[in-house]
């Protein structure tokens, strides 16, 4: 450490090397004493029992999780090295750490990309009801129309009247029953239109879902992991360590003049000593409980953004299950309605048929009923609490600052 000291300190205008090697004695002592360092074993990080715990989890082939255990190996291999393995050995450090923070970045990415498919579809669900509202509000006029015109059929039908239908009653019954049955056509094409695109609406809900499930088990697998390794959580700390980790990890290759390269990356002569120095058994402790840290925190983000997803897509499932029910009954009255008018068409000239067709005018009577309360119940549908669309889940940006001030 001494050599490393001098070097450092011909590197730098006196009181600055003064300074931060003051800092850094300060920073190294604190990591020394902590509490409980000096109990870690490199056995504890070894790659048979990450990959033992990655099995039990069942995510083997979860990138990130790869990533994470393969900083710890590296780490673990790096705390026990000597200083010159240690030096050839920074580069690789970095690069685990950056390729495990890219690939939180990438994963951040992803969640962003599912919240902003679980806006659309909200917003497609809105729309969806909005505009079957308007127009079945259109329908809903003429289907009141529609009873009147049944209650009119039903007394010239009434068996109990000896008159016999006069031309101009076959001419109104007609011009009726078909007014009727064009308006049931209408519904029923409405109805159906909706319905469709309802249920290509559930099967990308059912889509996301599937795929949101998977995720929080990936990421409750790796809660497991990191709780299996909850005694590296005390390790973070040395707040300097990690502002020079972090530049490392945000600039890999350090431009200007006086480069050293190791291992086929660019370091200053000052970033290397430092790291070769001070990147030792108490030091790298630091930086991987902080790492570990930054790295637990995410995924409990992650599952409390992955869950808030879940609960939304049920909610927003089941509203358009309710939807596509309403469509369903909608359209089955209408169906009704127009078979029973139909019916009356063909058989409206026959005085053996004027009994069952009263009894159809009956009935047709209680299916315009049954129409009209499934489109009020349509034209009921709240669609008020989809339109907040900032209540809606979302994952904030990564901050790869690693600090261990905050819970995960």
């Amino acid at each position: 450490m001494t050599t490393n000291c001098l070097i450092l300190k011909d590197s730098l205008e006196p009181q600055a090397a003064n300074e931060l090697l003051k800092t850094v004695d300060q920073a190294v002592n604190e990591v020394i004493m902590r509490d409980g360092w000096m109990e870690l074993r490199a056995a504890q990080l070894s790659e048979a029992e990450l990959n033992r715990a990655v099995h039990m989890s069942r995510i083997e082939d979860d990138e990130q999780t790869r990533f994470f255990t393969t900083f710890l190996g590296v780490a673990t291999n790096f705390s026990s090295a000597s200083f010159a393995d240690r030096l050839s050995s920074v580069p690789k450090v970095v690069k685990s750490i950056a390729d495990l923070l890219d690939e939180m970045r990438r994963e951040v990415a992803e969640f962003t990309y599912i919240a902003n498919e679980f806006e659309q579809l909200v917003q497609t669900f809105n729309k969806l009801v909005i505009d079957t509202k308007h127009k079945m509000g259109l329908i809903l006029p003429h289907m009141c129309e529609a009873r009147d015109h049944i209650g009119v059929l039903t007394d010239v039908f009434k068996p109990s009247d000896n008159n016999l239908l006069t031309t101009a009653d076959y001419d109104d019954i007609k011009i009726a029953t078909g007014g009727l049955v064009h308006g049931m056509k209408k519904m029923i094409d409405l109805s159906r239109a909706s319905s469709k695109e309802g249920s290509q609406l559930n099967e990308r809900i059912a889509r996301l879902k599937t795929d949101v499930r998977t995720r929080r088990s990936t990421v409750k697998g790796r809660i497991h992991i990191s709780k299996a390794l909850n005694f590296l959580g005390p390790l973070a700390g040395a707040g300097i360590v990690a502002r020079a980790v972090m530049t490392m990890v945000a600039a890999k290759e350090f431009g200007g003049v006086g480069m050293l390269v190791v291992a086929g990356c660019t370091f200053t002569p000052l970033t290397a000593i430092i790291c070769g120095a001070l990147l030792g058994g108490s030091i790298i402790l630091a930086i991987t409980g902080l790492i570990y840290h930054c790295w637990t925190r995410h995924q409990h983000k992650a599952l409390i953004f992955l869950n808030k997803i879940c609960t939304g897509l049920m909610e927003l499932s089941n509203a358009n299950i309710f939807f596509l029910d309403c469509l369903s009954k909608s359209e089955e009255a209408a169906n009704t309605i127009s078979v029973q008018l139909e019916q009356i068409q063909r058989s409206i000239t026959s005085e053996r048929y004027r009994k069952c067709n009263a009894e159809l005018c009956k009935k047709a009577l209680e299916s315009v009923d049954q129409a009209i309360k499934a489109i009020e119940d349509i034209k009921n549908i709240d669609v008020s609490r989809w339109f907040v669309l900032q209540s809606l889940p979302q994952f904030d940006d990564l901050k790869l600052a690693l600090t261990a001030s905050e819970n995960p």
